[in-house]
């Protein structure tokens, strides 16, 4: 059980909201996450977790400007549904995930280089099916498994999405509700791209070296190193999958990119 206690009425409708998507094992523990104002400050928090400061990539949730308490919580709630993860059976990358005719892909790329968007898109615009937005799980049989949550974007208006989608928006951050008949069910690796974007790019998927995506790939990994995959676990996903860099300048021409690619393959 995950539950929240705050004096922020908008922060706990935020937080049912993103709650509710998570899919992953029944825990027997209760945790419990507190927002609270740091020294009475009306833009400042501090983020508990369980009676201690929560930490979000290393970084202490002790001072959280008000505008990024969205963001912090989102990264809270993830990493509590990702410990629940076995991660023994799983390679976990910080990546976005889909499928479409049976076709898994990976979506991996730096913050702010359109990977949760681009996630998005290919959605809602382009018959894919969503796996996750920011964890990608890979088992033994190079099978893509999903991480379910709210997707996560920073900019409202670039990806057009049905009404009745369900969004909420505070501070920086915006959060969409992928509808569960989009939702994919395990599906093979086959292509892996990694995102870069620039205003000025121009849009195309350039294949690179085996070589090249494993330290790429090794480089994504997320848990701690006595969970993480070795070189050789690695090897054969890069053996099973091909690997492409995506530059892209617009989210809605990256993802036609895509759907040509598998088209051809």
């Amino acid at each position: 059980m995950l539950s929240l206690e705050t004096p922020l009425s908008n922060i706990n409708v935020f937080f049912n909201f993103i709650w509710q998507e998570y899919i992953c094992a029944k825990i027997s523990y209760h945790t419990l996450i507190r927002v609270i104002p740091k020294n009475n400050l009306t833009d400042k928090y501090s983020i508990y977790r369980n009676g201690k400061i929560a930490y979000d990539w290393g970084q202490k949730l002790d001072s959280v400007p008000y505008s990024h308490l969205s963001k912090a919580l989102e990264n809270v709630v993830s990493g509590h549904a990702f410990n629940q993860i076995d991660k023994k059976d799983f390679i976990t990358l910080h990546s976005g995930a889909l499928s479409k005719s049976n076709n898994g892909i990976l979506l991996l790329g730096d913050s702010g280089n359109g990977k949760s968007t681009l996630t998005l898109e290919l959605t809602a615009n382009h018959d894919w099916l969503y796996l996750s937005d920011e964890v990608g799980l890979i088992n033994p049989n190079l099978m893509i498994h999903p991480f379910l949550k709210t997707v996560s974007c920073k900019k409202t208006g670039i990806v057009k999405i049905n009404d009745n989608w369900e969004t909420r928006s505070f501070g920086i951050d915006t959060q969409v509700a992928v509808p569960r008949e989009k939702h994919g069910k395990p599906v093979p690796l086959q292509l892996i791209f990694f995102v870069k974007y620039s205003p000025d790019a121009k849009p195309e998927i350039v294949p690179i070296k085996k070589s090249d995506a494993l330290i790429r790939l090794m480089n994504a990994q997320i848990g701690r190193a006595k969970y993480v995959a070795t070189i050789e676990q690695m090897a054969e996903v890069v053996k099973k999958a091909d690997a492409f860099l995506l530059h892209h300048n617009d989210c809605t021409k990256a993802a036609e990119l895509i759907d040509n690619l598998i088209g051809a393959s």
